[in-house]
């Protein structure tokens, strides 16, 4: 690995820095999604740790990449780790004794219930191609902050009120980025599909 792989990290504490409070709310959703089924993590202490790590450097932050899109990764990889560790351990991270998730909380963990309640996990490569469409999608804001935001709630499959909070946007300012992101992406939309 050579250092044009890689940051700084007095460039890595600048961009965490610059993060605004609705990046940060974003960061720990998908905190809290990461450490699902990660027995004695909560989302707040593994964003803290993917910080600490990225801070530390003993993780790499890629150049160019979207501080959301390295943190997710990070987080992913961390609770995938201590998912291991305990499977290591004899502790079994598939039994529950926690409340069966909902749909939506199957669907936002990268999980879908299958016939006689097993669990589909999201496969590396269905992560990859997610990474990729979200980096083309996120290139067509053109530098436009309430659009990225807007961008990333959509991403986490966040929708009307619950997108429109989490951009940190009022009902008018929403509709008026939502109807621009129509506009930039409805070469990328099904035939026939209006939302």
């Amino acid at each position: 690995m050579t250092a044009a792989d890689r940051l700084p990290q007095g460039e890595v504490r600048r961009i965490l820095d610059e993060m605004d409070g609705v990046q940060w709310k974003q960061a720990e959703h998908l905190a809290r999604v990461a450490a699902r089924g990660v027995a004695g993590m909560e989302g707040e202490d593994l964003l803290l740790e993917a910080c600490t790590v990225l801070l530390g450097g003993r993780r790499r932050y890629p150049p160019g990449e979207h501080p959301l899109v390295v943190l997710k990764t990070l987080m992913r990889s961390l609770a995938s780790n201590a998912r291991r560790s305990a499977w290591a351990k004899g502790l079994n991270p598939n039994v529950s004794v926690e409340p069966e998730p909902s749909e939506d909380d199957q669907e936002e963990s990268g999980m879908r219930a299958l016939a006689g309640g097993a669990v589909d996990r999201v496969s590396p490569e269905d992560e990859i191609l997610d990474k990729e469409q979200l980096d083309a999608v996120l290139a067509l804001h053109g530098g436009d902050a309430e659009e990225e935001a807007v961008l990333v709630a959509w991403a986490l499959g966040m929708r009307g009120t619950e997108a429109m909070e989490m951009a940190g946007l009022d009902a008018k300012g929403y509709d008026a980025v939502r109807n621009r992101l129509r506009r930039k992406l409805a070469p990328f939309m099904p035939k026939g599909r209006n939302s």
